[in-house]
């Protein structure tokens, strides 16, 4: 049972028969997170990430991307970036955040009541990991309506991540993430008819598919069991 594409794939490269593979999703209650698209007022330029504040999660080389992004951008463009979590790097984070005059707000630890307010409020998600097994937060910003801009290296940037919906960018260099905060910049006017289609595209990847997909392999396994 795998929950994506390059799961799948890999599993593949390992010689497990394509018969046996069973294909489910990484869920989240979308119906919790769709409130915000009620909430939200759009045409910002408001920026989030909902992450562990740990070296893989790759924040503080992306700050210091946004902050050579906004040096880029025209004066007029209030670009804002607004960091949702907790863990170890959350004093190095704030720090920079002291010193970026306002463009970055690290907002800390947010409980899941709490979540669809912190979606509502931005108009564009941001994962940048260096490694991430999936990234849930993806599914949740996608629920909320936001257009996304993901790492490759996130398991779901290549189900959930379509040219309708975002894009995929190069966590390796902060040149990288600029790039890919650019790319999306180019598209700002376009990103709430983006955010439609990222809502319609993860209403595929919710609980029920999740469900379906477990229960397939749960039952394809006692089949091949039985058999044996």
């Amino acid at each position: 049972f795998v929950a994506g594409t390059p799961q799948r794939r890999y599993l593949e490269a390992l010689g497990v028969p394509v018969t046996a593979i069973r294909q489910g999703c990484n869920a989240v209650d979308n119906a919790h997170f769709a409130v915000a698209r009620t909430l939200r007022r759009t045409g910002g330029h408001r920026l989030l990430t909902v992450a562990r504040f740990s070296p893989e999660k790759n924040l503080l080389a992306a700050a210091r991307a946004f902050l050579a992004f906004c040096a880029r951008r025209p004066v007029q463009e209030p670009w804002r970036w607004r960091l949702v979590g907790h863990g170890p790097e959350a004093a190095a984070l704030q720090a920079v955040a002291e010193a970026s005059k306002g463009r970055i707000e690290v907002l800390g630890r947010r409980d899941h009541a709490q979540l669809p307010q912190a979606y509502a409020d931005a108009d564009l998600y941001w994962q940048p990991s260096l490694r991430d097994t999936w990234a849930l937060p993806v599914n949740e910003a996608m629920a909320s309506g936001l257009p996304v801009l993901v790492s490759t290296r996130c398991g779901c940037s290549e189900d959930l991540v379509t040219p309708a919906t975002g894009w995929q960018c190069d966590p390796a260099s902060e040149a990288t993430l600029c790039t890919g905060l650019q790319r999306a910049a180019v598209a700002h006017a376009d990103w709430p008819t983006m955010g439609a289609a990222a809502a319609a595209h993860i209403e595929a990847w919710g609980l029920d598919a999740f469900v379906t997909g477990l229960s397939g392999a749960a039952n394809a396994a006692l089949s091949r069991g039985a058999r044996a």
